[in-house]
C-alpha cells in the first residue's frame, strides 16, 4: 500500500496547472474609466458609499472567488472517482471531497444571501 508518487506528481501537477489558467485570465478588468473625478479631486476607486455596500463588494468578489475554486474541487473530486477504480477507500476519499466541496459551496451561496440581507435591512432602518 505505497503511495505512487507518480499519480500524486500528476494530479498535483495538474490542479497547479488549472488554477494558473484560472488566475491568470480576470474576469473583470478594475482599471476602466475613472468617470466624473476631476484633476486634483479625490476620487472614489471603490465606487461605494457605505459601510454595507462595501460589505456587499466584499462578499461578491469572494464569492466568485469562491465559486472558481468550488468548480475546480468538484472536478477534482470526480478526478479522484474515476481514479478509485472500485477502491473502497479511495470511493470513500472521493465521496468526502465532494460532499465537503457541496457543503462549501453552500457555505458560500449563504454567505452572500447573507451579505444581501444585512444590506437591505440596514437600507430600511436609515
Amino acid at each position: 500500500m505505497g503511495i505512487d508518487i507518480k499519480k500524486n506528481f500528476r494530479f498535483k501537477n495538474a490542479f497547479w496547472t488549472a488554477l494558473s489558467a484560472i488566475l491568470m485570465f480576470p474576469a473583470g478588468v478594475g482599471a476602466a474609466g475613472m468617470g466624473e473625478c476631476t484633476e486634483g479631486q479625490l476620487c472614489n476607486p471603490l465606487k461605494v458609499n457605505t459601510v454595507t455596500e462595501l460589505i456587499k463588494a466584499i462578499a461578491n468578489i469572494i464569492f466568485k472567488i469562491g465559486f472558481i475554486v468550488s468548480a475546480i474541487f468538484i472536478i477534482l473530486s470526480g478526478l479522484k472517482f474515476i481514479t478509485a477504480r472500485g477502491n473502497p477507500d479511495e470511493l470513500k476519499k472521493a465521496k468526502s471531497m465532494f460532499m465537503w466541496t457541496i457543503l462549501g459551496t453552500a457555505i458560500l451561496l449563504g454567505a452572500v444571501v447573507i451579505a444581501d440581507v444585512i444590506q437591505t435591512t440596514v437600507q430600511g432602518l436609515q
